[in-house]
């Protein structure tokens, strides 16, 4: 990978700024004033990841650089036109770009002779006598170049703040197109400070993502399981003594702490948790903390399995909550319930309240019977446990 790369530019109004070039695209973007206040510059600053506009009255025009492997290139367009063209770029040497006098070097480099001593050419029509011209006083060039001063200074600023507002969507976008070809599914996301998080749901994903950034020189690209992330989210509660129920990250941007409900200070708890969180999720933009008591837990599954037409009752076991059949189920009931247990953990989680499904000694003779891939488990006492191969 060639070192970054430095732009001088040797005309117009910001004559001697230079740039840095930094590996990847950088585009420039040259015009009037108005042309940022019109809001013209959206596709522009959407497809590059450093983008800077140069106010000048010249025809509208961009020009992109490209730092890669082993070389540097230049390509240019006007206003209105799709295609770039490529433009020879010398370095080090003096080169006219979209109305521009401007020249490139390697960071390493020194600026030649020739790019420190440049200026521009001046233009006489041997027809016309010369005619001195008066030139201004000091005091009215002074204050030329203080207007001139304040007015880069204000579409500096505006054109920066356009361009930092879209900047970490685009980030987003070219992540996004890094696992455009993944067998797996991805959520990214940003943070305040422009790191980006992809979220998958298995292992095997995170690798794949991870070898994807390598492979596109990402090196800062972090890739979370939502499983382990919830587990690590869940350690934080459970080293502040905070009970939770679930740990919803489906939208990362917006995740969902459900709380256990103890009825006392809850509004304050869920302030506490709040500020507990922001430090340890800074991908979200905000965090929806809930709060369910385990008696509302116990209530909604047992009304949504006696909607299903299985009664259950409710008891505790383990230190929680724990529901079960109190009637013998056909294969039908069996598999109904087993789903909807699998429903349940997955909207509430299995830490505050379980559902088991049980059958009886006196029904089963004593013997497991298999069901397709599922089957009854002996878990003595005389009870058996129906379980699922998708359930843990």
């Amino acid at each position: 990978m060639l070192p970054a790369h430095k732009l001088k530019l040797l005309s117009g109004q910001l004559d001697g700024v230079e740039f840095t070039l930094s590996p990847g695209d950088t585009v420039f973007h040259v015009g009037p004033a108005r042309t940022l206040q019109q809001g013209q510059l959206g596709a522009t600053l959407a497809n590059a990841d450093n983008v800077f506009y140069i106010p000048g009255d010249l025809a509208p025009a961009s020009f992109r650089f490209h730092l890669g492997d082993d070389s540097i290139t230049l390509e240019v367009r006007a206003e209105g036109v799709d295609a770039w063209s490529p433009q020879d770029l010398p370095l080090n040497s003096v080169v006219h770009v979209a109305g521009l006098a401007l020249a490139v070097r390697a960071d390493t480099d020194t600026w030649s002779a020739a790019v420190l001593d440049h200026r521009l050419p001046v233009l006489v029509d041997e027809g016309t006598p010369y005619t001195p011209v008066m030139r201004p006083t000091r005091g009215a060039g002074a204050r030329r170049w203080i207007a001139v001063a304040a007015l880069v200074m204000v579409v500096g600023a505006g054109g920066w703040w356009l361009y930092d507002r879209q900047r970490p969507a685009t980030q987003v976008r070219t992540l996004e197109a890094v696992l455009a070809k993944s067998p797996y599914n991805y959520t990214v996301v940003h943070d305040a400070d422009g790191r980006l998080y992809a979220f998958s749901d298995s292992a095997e994903a995170v690798a794949w993502g991870q070898r994807a950034s390598q492979r596109a020189g990402r090196l800062q690209d972090q890739y979370r399981e939502r499983h382990m992330e919830a587990a690590r989210i869940g350690a934080v509660l459970d080293s502040a003594s905070v009970p939770y129920a679930v740990i919803r990250l489906r939208t990362p941007q917006r995740p969902e702490v459900v709380i256990t409900a103890l009825g006392l200070n809850d509004a304050e708890r869920q302030r506490q948790v709040q500020a507990l969180l922001v430090p340890q999720m800074p991908y979200a933009a905000s965090i929806d903390v809930r709060l369910v008591g385990d008696g509302q837990l116990v209530a909604i599954a047992r009304d949504e399995l006696r909607a299903r037409g299985i009664t259950t009752r409710a008891g505790s076991h383990a230190g929680r909550a724990s529901i079960s059949n109190d009637v013998f189920l056909d294969d039908a009931s069996l598999h109904a319930m087993a789903q909807y247990r699998d429903d349940f953990v997955q909207q509430w989680g299995e830490r505050r309240v379980r559902i088991s499904i049980r059958l009886w000694d006196d029904l089963l003779k004593g013997r497991s019977y298999q069901y397709s891939q599922d089957q009854l488990l002996s878990v003595g006492e005389g009870r058996w446990d129906f379980s699922t191969a998708g359930s843990r």
